[in-house]
């Protein structure tokens, strides 16, 4: 049996004002943060607004400031941890500007708000602060005690000292990030089938563009044709996908092809079942791609899958995914996935023994702790993001999809009242 990773560190909380469809909110993230809400309310923009922070973080050497101890070792990513860099606080807000123009496929000031005049964002850590503008970003803080020391008078000594203790600021906030992200859009399988159908090349550049394809389509659709092949950790759970709600391998693209093959006949993926198309990007980044420690961002992952599947086997599997280290950001409209979710939450107070009895797993849970669930609600002025409070007691509050099924029902008692 697998052992459960069920530890975290520090987290981000992001602050978000007039970006996109998004007048206010607030998102901290926690290993399973879920975004419900209706369409066009800004739950993509948001995702992808995180999507962008974690990989900017992540490109940029996340070292201690210069002058405190290093640990022996490696980091939290398994990489050395490099040398000190006074211009770190400088490449996070490069990398960060970078990163929102090439994932929204547009200039940065067309993110504000309709109506709005400009847009702020604040990506926060312990110590730190990254505002960012359709202007440009800046680190800003208190570093912990010592890391700006300098003895040295005179000005070029006060200059350097700043640089080090903003190097501090951007150093906690790489620390306080999850991971990178890898992210699974809504269009995965027209993307895919697209490029399948028309043979448009990818070039090898991380970082070319393809015509007609934002950044993150671009992106996932190279991690898609270029696949890696050694297996993660995670491996496992990919069979329990491919057994539990496929019933059929998914292997990675070929030389010269584009496209994942389903294992029935070695088919290509256009012939393939639409929940395997659906899934197939899942099953090849926990194969091949994710680990612990990673963070993937999926939109509508319940896509062309039946309640049951929802229910007994996709809730599970994310579960277990968070048990085993990975960071999910999940985008639902499924009333299904998110009940599941909160049943799983409320396993999570169960004994082992209990748990197994109630849900047939001592190990498949929630703690309430590791869930972070957002409603965006929509409005002629923008959006809002409202926290969802989970708890061991009640799991996950169903009011989004509740005001649905009562709308529903009052339409059924006036009809009903009619025909009588």
């Amino acid at each position: 049996m697998k052992s459960r990773a069920r530890r975290r560190g520090p987290a981000l909380d992001i602050e978000v004002r007039d970006f996109g469809p998004v007048r206010r909110g607030r998102v901290s993230l926690k290993p399973l943060t879920v975004f419900v809400g209706p369409n066009n309310s800004g739950k993509s923009c948001a995702a992808a607004l995180v999507h962008s922070v974690l990989n900017a973080l992540s490109a940029v050497p996340g070292s201690l400031p210069e002058g405190a101890a290093r640990p022996a070792g490696t980091g939290k990513t398994g990489r050395q941890i490099p040398r000190p860099c006074p211009e770190r606080a400088d490449l996070v807000e490069s990398a960060v500007m970078s990163e929102l123009s090439w994932n929204f496929a547009s200039d940065v000031r067309a993110l504000v708000r309709k109506g709005a005049g400009s847009f702020s964002v604040e990506v926060a850590s312990k110590a730190a602060r990254l505002r960012i503008t359709q202007d440009g970003a800046r680190i800003s803080g208190r570093p912990a005690r010592g890391a700006a020391e300098e003895r040295a008078p005179g000005a070029a000594a006060r200059r350097r000292s700043a640089r080090i203790a903003r190097s501090a600021l951007a150093a906690d906030l790489i620390r306080s990030a999850p991971g990178p992200s890898s992210y699974l859009p809504s269009s995965r399988t027209g993307v895919l089938r697209a490029l399948e159908a028309s043979g448009c090349a990818l070039k090898a550049g991380p970082r070319s563009p393809v015509p007609g394809l934002s950044g993150i389509a671009a992106d996932f659709a190279r991690i898609m044709a270029s696949t890696p092949s050694g297996k993660t950790r995670l491996a496992d759970v990919a069979g329990d996908i491919e057994s539990g709600l496929l019933g059929a391998e998914i292997v990675p693209a070929r030389p010269g092809e584009l496209a994942p093959r389903v294992n029935l006949g070695g088919s290509v993926l256009r012939a393939a079942s639409s929940a395997a198309a659906e899934l197939a990007p899942l099953v090849l980044c926990v194969r091949h791609v994710l680990d612990a420690g990673s963070v993937l961002i999926f939109e509508e992952l319940e896509t062309c899958l039946h309640p049951a599947g929802q229910l007994l086997l996709l809730a599970r599997i994310l579960a277990k995914l968070v048990g085993r280290g990975l960071n999910m950001l999940v985008i639902t409209h499924s009333p299904y996935l998110l009940e599941q979710l909160s049943h799983l939450v409320q396993a999570g107070a169960l004994s082992p023994a209990a748990r197994a009895k109630t849900t047939g797993s001592r190990s498949v849970y929630l703690r309430a702790d590791e869930v972070a669930t957002y409603a965006f609600a929509g409005g002629a002025r923008g959006s809002r993001i409202e926290p969802v409070a989970a708890s061991a007691r009640e799991g996950i509050p169903q009011e989004e999809f509740v005001r649905v099924n009562e709308a529903m029902y009052d339409e059924l008692q006036r009809i009903e009242r009619s025909i009588a």
